[in-house]
């Protein structure tokens, strides 16, 4: 497999966007305090400026401003170290004095003594020595001598494998997101950190909803790419099937069905032409798996298995259970996924579906905080799943919705209060 082109950021930029928020704005809020009051003790020449108490000298400020400097230089390198072991990203600099000719190095934030970051010029201090043209470069730390991991469960091989450019983009995208809200589109995150409260940029509900569709877009821009490379052979997927029929062993997924396939990132599930697998893991070579599952599939009298694909004439025959059946997996999969689109409506009212939605966000703890903001949510959600039809307004889902939208906000709100005791 040829690799592909390293992606790299500036540490200033890499600081701000990869690593976890407030960690970067902190270390920067304190380098500008502690000069601000070396300034003013230099100007003041040692002498305590009039107006200040003996009990808050400026020298006590300047020593209360130096342990949090310090306090927020050692909270980003520990975040640092912990995203270069999962191998998200690892640092490389120059060692300063810098000359033209001299090679980018591999920094160790993790196993260093002390550490000082300069974001503003790019700059860290490893025990002594500083480093300049510092950047975070996409993917995990290179190991010399040591053979590249051939075969990867589906999430890691993703991070490892596919376009950077487009990991990196969604990284940045999950930036504006709680992990919570990440899961509530009913996808992955990719930095697997949870933040405390949403992005301090205060997202409207229209930057929220293109915020979703945004990561949404991302999502199945890596999808794609993971088909090409199926499509090519650079790599091959296996996993345990269960659907039409349940496995207990990995199984090949066939190669020649790479366009077909479809990827629930959430549960990191491929299904195609009736067959699901689950438990998926990504080759870089042919793996020595069979595909035909016949002999190794788990007999159940009691509950004959599906037919493996069900073609539109078989409706027909179905009974009225069964078609029950169907809808409610149709919505579900509406609701809960990604990339499902609803089935061309007709002259059926889209307002069940949507009431369907808000109650599944309530159940998320999504819910926007005034009916009108989760109204425009609601409406630029269902003109997404249905597409040349049309679809009822935000004004209509507030009117019509109003009632529900209370009574879900009233127990959601009880649901905090009665956690909080």
């Amino acid at each position: 497999m040829t690799p592909e082109p390293l992606v790299s950021l500036p540490l200033t930029e890499a600081l701000a966007r990869l690593c976890g928020r407030g960690l970067a704005r902190d270390l920067w809020e304190a380098d500008r305090r502690l000069e601000k009051l070396r300034a003013q003790a230099a100007a003041a020449g040692g002498q305590t400026p009039v107006g200040r108490s003996s009990e808050k000298s400026l020298q006590a400020e300047i020593a209360g401003a130096d342990f949090n400097q310090l306090a927020a230089n050692s909270a980003l390198q520990c975040d640092l170290a912990a995203r270069i072991r999962r191998g998200e990203f690892h640092l490389h600099g120059r060692r300063r004095p810098v000359t033209a000719c001299d090679p980018s190095i591999v920094l160790s934030i993790a196993d260093a003594d002390s550490v000082t970051f300069t974001p503003l010029f790019n700059t860290i201090e490893l025990n002594g020595e500083s480093y300049d043209d510092v950047e975070a470069v996409f993917g995990p730390v290179p190991i010399h001598d040591v053979a590249e991991p051939r075969r990867l469960p589906l999430l890691q091989a993703l991070s490892h494998w596919s376009s950077p450019w487009t990991l990196l983009n969604i990284r940045r995208s999950e930036a504006y997101f709680r992990t919570d809200e990440i899961r509530a589109f009913g996808l992955p995150t990719l930095s697997g950190t949870s933040r405390a409260k949403s992005a301090e940029q205060g997202l409207s509900p229209k930057q929220h909803v293109e915020g979703q569709r945004l990561l949404e877009t991302l999502w199945a821009e890596l999808g794609k790419d993971l088909q090409s490379r199926i499509a090519g052979r650079e790599i091959y997927l296996t996993g345990v099937q269960t659907r039409p029929a349940v496995m207990t062993t990995q199984q090949l997924i066939p190669t020649t069905w790479a366009y077909d396939l479809r990827f629930n990132f959430d549960v990191m599930s491929v299904t195609a032409h009736g067959h699901r697998w689950t438990a998926v893991e990504c080759w870089l070579d042919p793996p020595d798996i069979g595909s035909d599952p016949a002999e190794r599939a788990i007999s159940d009298p009691a509950t004959p298995a599906p037919p493996a694909t069900l073609q539109p004439e078989d409706v027909a025959g179905l009974t009225d259970e069964a078609i029950l059946t169907l809808l409610e997996e149709h919505a579900k999969r509406v609701v809960e996924g990604p990339d499902a689109k609803l089935i061309a409506p007709g002259k059926i009212s889209l307002l069940p579906i949507v009431k369907r939605k808000m109650e599944y966000r309530a159940k998320q703890g999504a819910l926007m905080p005034k009916i009108a903001d989760e109204a425009e949510v609601l409406a630029d959600w269902i003109a997404l799943k249905v597409k040349s039809h049309a679809v009822p307004t935000a004004s209509t889902i507030a009117k019509v919705l109003s009632g529900t939208y209370a009574a879900l906000k009233a127990r959601s709100t009880a649901a905090i209060q009665n956690s909080g005791d």
